[in-house]
């Protein structure tokens, strides 16, 4: 259920922002691994500068690509990020995304905390199931 709900907020920040992706990502073992994502491919090393800045790195080029992202806290820890991608080539205005990320990463946290939660072996196994059901649309 809480990886439904992330694929809906995913979906809906998508349409927001006028980006071509939005994902969920997550840390475990050390690791980075989308939980779920609406769009396009999306590069993990965001994810990763987020969590070392720990505060929200708005709209900027980064290679080929627009990216933003905002790191998700719960209980005092990072869990991971809401990541956002857009075309070098936009012509919408981006000044506005780095807050709407962040609250958006305060409002899911419980329900990335839960979805950890909820999962046996924790969100490790959820990202491979999502990703199974990006590959399989």
């Amino acid at each position: 259920m809480e990886s439904t709900i992330l694929l809906e907020v995913c979906r809906r920040v998508r349409s927001r922002i006028h980006a071509i992706a939005v994902a969920f990502a997550v840390v475990e073992n050390s690791k980075t691994c989308f939980l779920t994502s609406d769009g396009s491919r999306m590069e993990l090393a965001i994810v990763d500068r987020a969590i070392r800045a720990g505060t929200t790195i708005g709209p900027h080029r980064h290679e080929d690509r627009i990216e933003a992202a905002a790191p998700i806290r719960y209980g005092g820890t990072i869990l991971g990020a809401l990541i956002a991608r857009w075309t070098v080539g936009t012509a919408h205005d981006l000044s506005r995304v780095g807050p709407m990320l962040g609250a958006v990463a305060a409002a899911t946290a419980p329900v990335l905390w839960a979805a950890d939660r909820a999962a046996p072996t924790g969100l490790g196994d959820n990202a491979e199931r999502a990703a199974g059901d990006r590959a399989a649309r």
